[in-house]
């Protein structure tokens, strides 16, 4: 999967960093909201780490601690999770 993006795609991904996602994973960190936008993209460690100009041991250390704050086994838990909180604040958004 991770060998079907690249660089466009990866921005493409990403939001614009004007852009504000509905509070859905108020107790991450910013830069783990960074790493949670790039896993959701389907993005390897290798891969966010190189997009964010970090080392993968600090990516997984931040996917750890993403996992731990949103109570997920791994990764694909971890977006799942992620993904339903989001689709439930924009539902709650008024109109």
């Amino acid at each position: 999967m991770s060998d079907q993006f690249g660089a466009g795609t990866l921005a493409a991904h990403t939001p614009a960093k004007n852009r504000r996602l509905p509070r859905v994973g108020a107790a991450l960190t910013p830069a783990e909201l960074r790493v949670m936008q790039l896993a959701i993209g389907g993005h390897s460690t290798p891969e966010i780490a190189g997009s964010l100009g970090k080392s993968e041991k600090t990516i997984k250390t931040q996917l750890s601690s993403i996992y731990r704050k949103l109570g997920a086994a791994n990764r694909a838990h971890a977006v799942a999770i992620y993904l339903d909180k989001l689709h439930r604040s924009v539902d709650r958004q008024p109109s």
